[in-house]
């Protein structure tokens, strides 16, 4: 059973987004993404069709292969976001051979705590 509103434990929940498949796009762009060095932090990239995508923020450009783990699910990367890059940055994401979907999510080491920054 879930905790509800009132409940304590219900503040240290974390609500990750459902996605439907008109909230992926040709390019996604993530605002205000901040690299706490405290914190793991990772781009999740997901797209309809197994795609390579073009990422771009924080002074730094690279590229990433989608891949397929089930039929029927979308094909997914993830991308480790450098300590060194202690900045808040704009995540900029496109892919042409398939519309695509992403988030940061960054975990506290110490509390486990999740922050997660959506499109």
């Amino acid at each position: 059973m879930l905790p509800g509103e009132g409940d304590p434990l219900f503040a240290r929940w974390t609500r990750v987004p459902v996605v439907s498949e008109s909230e992926f796009h040709e390019r996604v762009t993530l605002l205000n993404v901040v690299r706490d060095p405290r914190k793991r932090t990772i781009l999740r990239v997901y797209s309809l069709e197994p795609a390579q995508v073009s990422c771009e923020g924080c002074g730094t450009r690279t590229s990433v292969f989608t891949k397929k783990s089930r039929d029927g699910e979308p094909a997914f990367a993830s991308i480790a976001i450098p300590a060194r890059c202690r900045c808040v940055a704009t995540i900029e994401l496109s892919a042409r051979e398939s519309p695509l979907w992403a988030m940061v999510a960054s975990t506290d080491a110490a509390t486990g705590e999740l922050d997660v920054v959506t499109p």
